[in-house]
């Protein structure tokens, strides 16, 4: 189960790098060098900056749609994630062998809302189902990031 639970993080931490360096690239191209920032730490700000980027006119432009589908993909699998790594991890099991996480996590509100504690049982064959779903995703990230660096050289 951990390391099921380590692959659906490494697998969000390579999404997190790719989107940070695909702005580091296009700041360094002149449709772009004008809304240059400091890069966002979070990926939800640089998921933010790249649709700003996608959504002009330049040489990411092409790419929008797909940037845009891996980008909306990626806001479903975000909240699981952030459950895995936000929160408190308890280990369970019962002498006859069954097993699951319980996770704790303080939820931050919306504007003017309050915060909510959730708790939530995963267990072994949902976190193998995460893992294969989050690795076949940062899978298809890659290729579709390394696919734009060919391009463009």
């Amino acid at each position: 189960m951990i390391a099921d639970l380590g692959w659906c993080v490494n697998s969000y931490g390579q999404i997190e790098y790719l989107v940070g360096d695909i702005l580091w690239h296009a700041w360094d191209m002149p449709e772009y060098k004008d809304i240059k920032i400091q890069l966002p730490m979070g990926l939800d700000r640089r998921v933010k900056e790249l649709r700003k980027i996608i959504s002009m006119s330049g040489p990411l432009r092409p790419y929008a749609e797909d940037l845009d589908l891996l980008m909306k993909r990626l806001d479903e699998l975000s909240e699981p994630r952030h459950l895995f790594v936000h929160g408190h991890t308890t280990f369970l099991h019962t002498p006859s062998g069954d097993a699951a996480f319980l996770f704790r996590r303080f939820i931050p509100p919306e504007k003017g809302g309050e915060w909510q504690r959730y708790e939530g049982l995963v267990r072994p064959a949902q976190l193998r189902e995460a893992r294969q779903l989050w690795c076949i995703f940062a899978s298809t990230a890659q290729r579709i990031f390394g696919g734009i660096y060919v391009d463009l050289g």
